[in-house]
């Protein structure tokens, strides 16, 4: 196991698989059906052809993702079942998972992992720019 090896790819890393039941399997299913919600109500008929969308199924390239570390501001939309807060970015159908938020908070949240193929990326919170009416503070002490 030389340093040949190495740079011919013998170490790669591989990707693990989703186990059946597992989080991340929950986490991907909430994912795809908030996507496929929001095509439904983003696309009108007229611009449908065929049947098929333009290009917002095709992964992002890495260029069009934020660098690693890097703070985006997120609207949450609706909550997984795991309680993550799911929301997208501004600027595509790419869906950033934040914990401890609530539907219609506006967050400042830390990219940490990037799944382009999946279309989502998991995120650290860091703050509440903006509330949610669901939102208690009250109860915090």
């Amino acid at each position: 196991m030389t340093k040949r090896k190495r740079q011919q790819g013998y170490y790669t890393k591989r990707m693990k698989a989703v186990q059946e039941g597992s989080n991340e399997e929950v986490l991907l299913a909430d994912i795809r059906s908030l996507r496929e919600n929001s095509k439904k109500s983003k696309v009108p008929a007229s611009e449908v052809t065929n049947g098929e969308e333009a290009s917002e199924d095709e992964p992002e390239s890495q260029s069009d993702l934020l660098v690693k570390f890097s703070e985006v501001e997120v609207e949450i939309s609706t909550l997984s079942s795991i309680g993550d807060g799911l929301g997208f970015s501004p600027a595509s159908n790419h869906v950033y998972v934040v914990p401890f938020t609530l539907p219609g908070d506006v967050v400042k949240a830390k990219v940490i992992t990037h799944f382009a193929n999946e279309h989502y990326t998991l995120t650290d919170f860091i703050s509440v720019l903006k509330p949610s009416p669901q939102r208690n503070d009250s109860l915090v002490k």
